[in-house]
């Protein structure tokens, strides 16, 4: 569904649900708010990347990937690399 997604990231201990352009980072047993990441482009797909060491949430929107490492920073952002949406079904 586009401008939605949501994933749970157990080993960080968050939730990410993303909606529109914006993905909230929640507290997976309290529901606060740990970090509120502006996408650049619409959000088309949530998903987890990398090895349990290197840990990665990709946020994909319609033309860019916004990977978030799992202090919640971000580690970068690529742009304009599509031009309909972003879709990732496995990685190894």
């Amino acid at each position: 569904m586009p401008f939605h997604g949501e994933v749970v990231w157990e080993r960080v201990g968050i939730v990410a649900i993303g909606s529109g352009n914006r993905v909230y980072l929640l507290d997976i047993h309290t529901g606060d708010l740990r970090r509120e990441v502006e996408a650049p482009s619409l959000i088309g797909h949530l998903s987890m990347a990398g090895q349990a060491h290197d840990e990665l949430l990709l946020i994909l929107g319609w033309t860019d990937v916004h990977p978030i490492e799992s202090d919640l920073s971000t580690r970068w952002i690529a742009r304009h690399i599509a031009v309909d949406g972003l879709y990732v079904r496995t990685l190894t």
